[in-house]
C-alpha cells in the first residue's frame, strides 16, 4: 500500500547555487513513480462518492508530491513555492478538486497516487471506516 508518508522517504533534495555566505539548499518533492496508467485496480474499492457528504473529499486537502510522468504531462498543477507537491486553493483543497462537487477535474491524469491512496486507515479522515465516522478535523476544515 502507497502512503503519503512513505512517498516523502524517496523524495529528492537539490542544492541550488551557494549564495554569498553559505550554501541554499531546497527540498524538491518528486515521486520515484512508474507509469501511472499501467497501475492496476485498487487493492480496495471505496465507494467515494457515497463517502463525499462525511468526508468532504478530505483525502484532496493532502500534500501529494506528482512524478516526472505527471511533470511531463504538464496537467497537474504543482504549487511553485514547494515544488513538485501538488497546488492547493486558499481553501486547503487540491485545485482539481472542484469546489462544488468534490469531484477531481483530472481525474483521468490524476496522479498515481491519488490513484492508489487507500484513506480506511488513515486517520487524518477517518475516526472509524466502517462504521463512517469521519475524523472531526474533517468538519472543521471544511467551512
Amino acid at each position: 500500500m502507497t502512503t503519503l508518508d512513505s512517498v516523502f522517504e524517496v523524495s529528492r533534495t537539490v542544492r541550488f547555487a551557494e549564495p554569498p555566505g553559505g550554501v541554499a539548499t531546497a527540498v524538491v518533492y518528486v515521486t520515484e513513480g512508474g507509469d501511472k496508467y499501467a497501475l492496476g485496480p485498487s487493492e480496495v474499492e471505496i465507494d467515494c462518492a457515497a463517502r463525499l457528504p462525511l468526508c468532504h473529499a478530505a483525502c484532496c486537502r493532502l500534500r501529494v508530491p506528482l512524478t516526472s510522468q505527471d511533470l511531463d504531462e504538464g496537467v497537474v498543477q504543482w504549487d511553485a513555492d514547494r515544488p513538485y507537491l501538488n497546488h492547493q486553493r486558499d481553501d486547503g483543497y487540491c485545485v482539481h478538486c472542484d469546489a462544488a462537487s468534490h469531484r477531481c477535474d483530472v481525474y483521468e491524469q490524476r496522479p498515481g497516487l491519488c490513484r492508489t491512496f487507500d484513506c480506511r486507515n488513515d486517520g487524518r479522515i477517518w475516526i472509524d471506516f466502517a462504521r463512517r465516522i469521519p475524523n472531526p478535523s474533517v468538519a472543521s476544515t471544511t467551512g
